[in-house]
């Protein structure tokens, strides 16, 4: 009996020590998570810039005065300003582009991120990632507002994501503020 007791015992702990090799392995083969191939947000941590597309659609992004970056105003500058302080006094570079320009220059990683009032329901979802829906109005998708991130830069899109889900009453609110300047 002794015997059979410990050839049991024996055969648990080379299970056990097996088990713990294949996860060390597997542990020390992993990259760390989210990937972020081309360290969108460690350039803008580095750097202390984050380059942004704009497209004009009020009341979610509006200039003021053309070729001014200074005179950029709308929900969703409000909320890259706040997301560029909170991330470590990140400063916003913003650039006024048309959606098809904006949207090349994030698949070619010239940009960080594209807002501008952009919806589920966007054509460019095959060339772009979109974060999860911030502000809803109904079912259809071209009532659930995203925004643009380069395919691939996960980093970049779980804080923005995280960002945006912390502020979700906040952005709600300033929504129907802006909505009600500009209409």
């Amino acid at each position: 009996m002794k015997t059979k007791l410990r050839k049991i015992d024996i055969s648990k702990k080379l299970a056990l020590a097996c088990s713990l090799a294949i996860i060390s392995l597997f542990l020390l083969g992993c990259e760390p998570y989210p990937k972020d191939p081309h360290k969108s947000f460690h350039t803008i941590q580095k750097t202390g810039t984050m380059k942004i597309g704009v497209i004009e659609h009020p009341p979610f992004t509006i200039q003021e005065e053309k070729n001014s970056p200074e005179t950029y105003d709308g929900l969703e500058i409000w909320i890259m300003r706040e997301f560029a302080a909170q991330i470590g006094g990140v400063t916003p570079q913003f650039e006024r582009l048309s959606e098809a320009k904006a949207m090349e220059a994030l698949k070619n990683h010239e940009l960080h991120l594209v807002v501008g009032g952009l919806t589920k329901a966007n054509p460019y979802k095959k060339i772009v990632a979109f974060t999860r829906p911030y502000l809803k109005f109904g079912d259809s998708a071209d009532q659930h507002y995203v925004m643009a991130i380069a395919k691939g830069e996960n980093h970049l899109m779980v804080v923005l994501e995280q960002f945006l889900k912390q502020h979700k009453d906040e952005i709600r609110a300033r929504h129907e503020n802006y909505k009600g300047q500009s209409g």
